[in-house]
């Protein structure tokens, strides 16, 4: 009897290690399932855009100009602001939308606090066709994620800049397909266009 209950015991003892290794089992494939899926959640949320050579100047050269204004590849030079442009792509707005975000470093060049700046729409706007027509594409700050660095960087636009200091900002429109965008930016005061910048959506 006293052999009966020693196997009984060996038995409850094999049963509840089996459970126990069956459930960590269970839980690390929940995990790895998990992890995949925010994996691919955040893959699908970002796509990288190319920028194409297409770079049209209207009567300005891509050296400086007399007033301060111009643009080449990689530079806008905006009056008392530079803006360093880095990686572009498109991000999911809150709304679900598609939003196309430019990075970009943005400094101070003169010689005078700068505290806050208004770049939409009168001097960088951008465009898409649809249904064979133009469509202006909206600044939408608003439809960032919040967690996102683009958030962050969209709200550096409000922040005071000291002479020769620089922040991360992002210029940010929502898109209307997946088509080219045209990306314009105005020269000095008058509004005239410098120039503008084709980007197009990896697929």
């Amino acid at each position: 009897m006293f052999q009966n209950k020693k196997k009984l015991v060996s038995l409850l003892v094999f049963a509840t290690v089996a459970v126990a290794a069956f459930a960590i089992v269970l839980s690390t494939n929940a995990n790895q399932n998990k992890d995949t899926a925010d994996s691919r959640s955040e893959a699908q949320s970002s796509s990288k855009v190319s920028v194409s050579n297409d770079s049209k100047f209207d009567g300005y050269t891509n050296q400086n100009s007399s007033n301060g204004w111009w643009l080449n590849d990689t530079t806008y030079k905006a009056g008392n602001l530079r803006f360093d442009f880095e990686d572009s792509e498109v991000i999911t707005g809150t709304d679900n939308s598609k939003i196309l975000v430019m990075h970009a470093k943005m400094s101070n060049v003169s010689q005078k606090n700068i505290d806050s700046v208004v770049i939409y729409s009168d001097t960088i706007w951008a465009k898409q066709k649809s249904n064979n027509q133009e469509v202006n594409l909206q600044n939408v700050d608003a439809k960032l994620p919040k967690d996102s660095p683009a958030f962050q960087e969209a709200k550096n636009f409000r922040k005071q800049l000291l002479p020769g200091q620089s922040t991360e900002v992002v210029l940010n429109f929502e898109l209307v397909n997946d088509g080219p965008i045209t990306v314009h930016f105005a020269g000095a005061a008058d509004g005239l266009e410098l120039g503008q910048k084709t980007l197009t959506i990896q697929k």
